[in-house]
């Protein structure tokens, strides 16, 4: 994991960010935002990402910030508002529910899409099992997103539909 200097705020908790990077907003913790910015070659080993061409890549990689969480972190309360989408790059998550499941996430998985989908707060709890390299994408970001990317849309349903079908199945 790179490192950081200097500081930066939010209304939250502070942020540690690397020059010329912009902070983002939602996490319980101090994040770190490395100076380099996932590829191209990064996005297209995630699912989500597999359908888009080079051209939309392109596009899309400015609106995401690459955030770096060490070990232990919340990212994600249950109840609380939500500030974004999130990609997992490097690492590994565990999601709590309030019913007392969990379940784990790692490289190429995304969490955060239903608060900003229905605006009814988180619906679980994600903490990093290690440390984490994430992408995040803000909220003002994620609709245009799924509009201009229809098979990013699709993707994202498909993951929502068999993450009810587990649900439903314990």
């Amino acid at each position: 994991m790179r490192a950081c200097a200097g500081t930066s705020t939010y209304p939250g908790p502070p942020m540690r960010a690397c020059a010329g990077t912009s902070t983002y907003p939602g996490f319980s913790a101090t994040p770190r935002i490395p100076e380099t910015m996932a590829t191209r070659a990064e996005m297209r080993k995630v699912r989500l990402f597999q359908d888009l061409d080079d051209s939309e890549l392109d596009e899309l990689l400015p609106s995401w910030t690459e955030v770096e969480q060490p070990r232990g972190t919340r990212l994600m309360i249950h109840g609380s508002p939500g500030f974004g989408f999130m990609v997992i790059l490097e690492g590994q998550a565990e999601v709590s529910t309030p019913d007392g499941a969990t379940h784990k996430l790692g490289p190429g998985d995304f969490f955060g899409e239903m608060e900003l989908l229905d605006h009814r707060g988180r619906s679980a709890t994600v903490e990093s099992k290690t440390p984490m390299r994430l992408l995040a994408l803000v909220e003002k970001d994620f609709k245009p997103m799924l509009l201009r990317h229809p098979q990013v849309a699709y993707r994202l349903l498909q993951t929502l539909s068999r993450r009810i079908r587990d649900a439903e199945a314990r």
